[in-house]
């Protein structure tokens, strides 16, 4: 078992998230995080008093970026591509981006995908929302019945019964 949800992103194969005593969701950290995540997050760092105009240049290229937290010389944003369409919109601005950073009023910047504890919190508020007697999608639980080993099964469980203990 482990404590830590970046611990069961890294050494889990297959995860699995229960709420209210139900299995919410099952598959691959990478699954989980496309399916119930929210997207990326970008940080931009500049130089002070460059905030404003970092937050006007990036929304202007990228309409889709949301400003989540803004603090002295850093910006963080975030992007939900849902259709490819959207995808596409942010290669060609990260492309733009790291080609000309000054013409963004950035020194630098990262971007990283949705992490499995946003994912876990994102399913777990959810959870809230919903009664305790939902069922297993048709996709959740043809997924589950391909992971029929014992070695397969104890692994799940272990991350199972990690998850399940979490008070909601």
């Amino acid at each position: 078992t482990t404590h830590s949800m970046e611990e069961a992103d890294i050494l889990g194969d297959n995860i699995a998230i229960m709420g209210k005593g139900r299995l919410r969701a099952f598959g691959s950290s990478l699954h989980l995080k496309s399916k119930f995540g929210s997207g990326y997050r970008m940080l931009c760092v500049c130089c002070e008093g460059d905030e404003e105009a970092v937050i006007s240049r990036v929304t202007e290229e990228a309409p889709s970026m949301v400003v989540l937290d803004k603090k002295t010389c850093s910006i963080i944003f975030q992007y939900s591509a849902e259709e490819q369409g959207q995808k596409d919109t942010l290669k060609h601005f990260l492309k733009q981006l790291e080609n000309d950073k000054s013409a963004f009023f950035v020194t630098d910047f990262s971007i990283s995908m949705t992490t499995l504890e946003e994912v876990f919190l994102s399913l777990a508020s959810a959870v809230r929302c919903f009664p305790s007697r939902g069922t297993l999608s048709k996709a959740t639980a043809n997924h589950v019945k391909h992971f029929h080993t014992r070695d397969t099964v104890q692994h799940i469980l272990v991350l199972m019964v990690y998850v399940s203990t979490v008070k909601i």
